[in-house]
């Protein structure tokens, strides 16, 4: 079966050709486009008669002018004809070219049909994986059904758009090196189980470049998280249930980078699940009462925890001298009693007391 909207649009493209008349019928010898606009051409008994003869091709000589039939397939299957008409002698290479070209457009609109099907599949599979894990007839059938195999570990990567539009991410190929990877769009993302069986050494860096590879490849602008590696498929769920963290949390936070690891959060993520009366308890003694020393000890230490605590790349990252990020750090060590730059135990402190002011701050913050 021929799709009337691909004849049409490849008709489209041939009306600037004024030398030559293209008519196309469908299997059951129907006129379904044409350059002419015309309703009819053939009886449907001479083009059924062409369609059901073993003759591929066939040249046809009248009223001073020649046409050429030749039979389009579309899945080796035959699905109708192509007629060039006009008074040229040599007909038959325009209606070979024209017939190859329609069929590549048939054949590409079937691997569209295709790869929305797998894509749907993908995402159904998906949705069981995280709200079905039990059920692992129906997940075994899925997997089937996607055709990719069960037993590959796979990392997740959800990739945030700067400007969700799903036709743009739909139409988007982040094939890289493995027809195991599962591609999946949920909630204006793109989420990508990929397949590391490809990756040689370290995991890390083969995700950075299948990253660069993204970025480079495809027309995707926006924020890529990285999840764990899922050994088993039943420990999907808790990389989404991560990596759905992560993306709040940077929201939250308003940390912008073009590639962020889950693993570079843990400590953050554990602390979220901390009860926060327990926190409470802890640091209550130590919160300032005014706005803006706590928001300047939360951009002081987040920089600091980020870097490391080296004053010259966090002084880069907070755009101040150094100078006065020291002047800021040594604030911290006489009101706390701590020496962050020697003492691992007072990093961490000073890493739990920089959330549990993030907690107040956004806690005074939905009370105003």
């Amino acid at each position: 079966m021929i799709n009337k909207d691909i004849v049409e649009e490849f008709i489209n493209t041939l009306s600037e050709i004024p030398d030559y008349q293209v008519f196309i019928y469908n299997h059951k010898g129907v006129l379904i486009g044409n350059t002419l606009k015309n309703t009819e051409r053939r009886l449907s008994s001479e083009i059924l008669a062409f369609l059901y003869s073993n003759t591929p091709t066939t040249a046809i000589k009248e009223n001073g002018h020649n046409s050429v039939l030749s039979k389009i397939y579309k899945n080796s299957k035959l699905a109708g004809c192509i007629e060039v008409s006009g008074k040229d002698d040599a007909l038959f290479p325009i209606a070979l070219a024209l017939k190859m070209s329609i069929e590549i457009r048939l054949k590409y609109d079937q691997i569209q049909i295709e790869e929305e099907q797998i894509l749907n599949i993908n995402e159904k599979l998906f949705d069981v994986l995280l709200n079905d894990v039990n059920n692992i007839q129906k997940i075994k059938n899925l997997y089937e059904q996607s055709q990719r195999s069960i037993n590959i570990p796979r990392r997740m990567f959800i990739l945030i758009p700067v400007q969700p539009n799903i036709k743009n991410l739909r139409n988007m190929d982040f094939f890289y090196d493995s027809s195991e990877d599962i591609t999946i769009l949920k909630d204006d993302c793109v989420i990508i189980l990929k397949d590391m069986t490809k990756a040689k050494e370290s995991e890390n860096e083969y995700s950075k470049e299948f990253i660069k590879h993204i970025y480079d490849i495809t027309s995707f602008e926006g924020t890529i998280l990285i999840g764990y590696t899922s050994k088993t498929y039943d420990t999907i769920k808790e990389s989404y249930k991560n990596l759905t963290w992560l993306r709040d949390y940077i929201h939250t936070h308003k940390i912008k980078s073009g590639f962020i690891f889950f693993k570079d959060y843990i400590d953050d993520y554990f602390l979220s699940n901390f009860p926060f009366e327990i926190l409470d308890n802890i640091f209550r003694n130590y919160i300032y009462e005014d706005d803006e020393k706590i928001f300047e000890f939360i951009e002081t230490t987040n920089a600091l925890i980020h870097n490391n605590f080296n004053i010259v790349r966090s002084s880069k990252e907070l755009y101040i001298h150094k100078n006065t990020l020291m002047y800021r750090l040594e604030k911290i060590k006489k009101e706390f009693d701590l020496n962050p730059s020697i003492s691992e135990a007072d990093r961490s402190f000073l890493k739990y007391l920089n959330y549990y002011m993030k907690y107040i701050m956004q806690m005074r913050r939905e009370n105003v």
